[in-house]
């Protein structure tokens, strides 16, 4: 006997719709349809939409295209992201906690096994995309029905303006990093999506500070999503697609420098540019990019002949307010210094650090190509640089009359 779905179960509870604002729904565009260009996705919602007057642009939650919020989707969600949020936020606690456990002698074979397993065992999973490459874990934890709860939650929309063809390879630059980086889980990673049906043969591997490889559980988590370390080498291993587990990522580089390995395409490597710094410009309605210093991910374009794709999502920052007191900020600066992160501080959904149910659509831009060049001059950086904000902007351009009509303010380039 087949047993039920979580899903199923959470239905037969389901008694009242939550959301108010009721705007028709284009299953050919809002559910990753494959047949739909830019233009025809623009021309379907303005068509669909209410007009301006009937909703309240005050709140970014009137922004939100609903199809009915269901409570099996925001159970599964605020189960699923309170997990991976407590963990976060516990997880300094828990490494001093357990720099006291080591000194018991309880727990000190535990302690020695797990630092073997990361130190010996699987000590280069971060520089090669995670485990996906070896199990297949990453593909089945992207594969899970829980994302279909959590794209559904926020009304997830992937648009494809363009075909990305798989004998290329790419870096997807994404846009705005907001707290958590939602859009990139809903629309891009997540099989739910349909991204592997809109762009076949690209395999997409997101990069993340080496700090979420350091802490025992967290670590693991990130592995599971084949998450990558930011570092250079190993950025580099994936574009290559040179995720052999007998060759490191250094020796990696240098071999394709000496032309004996073959270098596979259909690769993306999905990085947020701005980074957590972004989060302290963060502002529901806004879209302020740390981006005019960040010139190193052009300069690995070129110095691979990888094709550079700016990747914008609307409402990313629109599911939490960020708490802005004289301690947060010196929080944040504190870990920034030490650890090279932000810790964030946001209130979101209820007053806790659930996300509100703000809609996430994620616009994939088409490439900006460029030859392979070794040793690129920093005028040439410079120039590549500033074509890509040029595309970025026009790409902005185009879609924020749609997807980001409550703006406050137009996007701005900011550092």
């Amino acid at each position: 006997m087949k047993s039920p779905s979580f899903r199923n179960i959470f239905r037969l509870f389901e008694r009242t719709e939550i959301q108010t604002v009721h705007l028709k729904r284009s299953p050919d565009i809002l559910d990753g349809g494959l047949e739909f260009s830019a233009s025809t996705a623009i021309t379907a919602l303005k068509e669909k939409h209410h007009p301006p007057s009937q909703l309240d642009t005050s709140s970014p939650l009137a922004i939100e295209e609903d199809c009915q919020e269901h409570i099996y989707d925001t159970v599964s969600v605020f189960l699923f992201l309170g997990i991976t949020i407590g963990l976060m936020v516990v997880f300094p606690s828990l490494c001093l906690v357990s720099m006291v456990l080591l000194s018991l002698s309880a727990t000190l074979p535990l302690a020695l096994l797990y630092a073997i397993w990361v130190l010996v065992v699987d000590s280069r999973s971060p520089e090669l995309g995670g485990w996906g490459s070896i199990c297949g874990l990453g593909r089945t934890m992207m594969n899970l029905p829980i994302w279909e709860n959590y794209r559904n939650y926020f009304n997830a929309s992937l648009i494809k303006t363009t075909d990305l063809p798989s004998d290329r390879n790419y870096v997807f630059a994404g846009h705005p990093h907001g707290v958590y980086c939602l859009g990139l889980f809903a629309n891009i990673l997540s099989n739910q999506t349909r991204f592997n049906a809109l762009f076949p043969g690209i395999q997409v591997t997101s990069a993340t500070l080496p700090v979420n490889f350091w802490l025992p559980g967290w670590r693991e988590f990130m592995l599971s999503l084949g998450f990558v370390s930011c570092e250079r080498n190993a950025l580099k291993a994936v574009i290559d697609g040179s995720t052999n587990r007998s060759v490191s990522a250094t020796s990696v580089a240098a071999s394709e420098s000496d032309g004996l390995m073959k270098r596979e395409t259909g690769r993306a490597l999905f990085i947020a540019v701005g980074g957590a710094e972004e989060f302290l410009l963060m502002e529901p309605g806004t879209m302020d990019l740390v981006i005019l210093k960040r010139k190193g991910f052009v300069k690995m374009a070129m110095t691979t002949g990888t094709s550079l794709v700016p990747v914008i999502t609307f409402g990313e920052n629109d599911y939490v307010n960020r708490i802005d007191t004289p301690f947060t900020r010196t929080l944040a600066k504190m870990t920034q210094r030490v650890a090279h992160f932000v810790f964030p501080v946001f209130e979101g959904r209820w007053g806790t650090a659930f996300p509100r149910r703000s809609r996430l659509t994620t616009v994939v831009g088409e490439p900006l190509h460029t030859e392979l060049i070794e040793n690129p001059t920093d005028e040439e950086v410079t120039a590549f640089h500033a074509k890509y904000l040029a595309c970025l902007q026009g790409l902005y351009d185009q879609y924020k009359d749609v997807y980001f009509k409550h703006r406050k303010r137009e996007m701005a380039f900011v550092k």
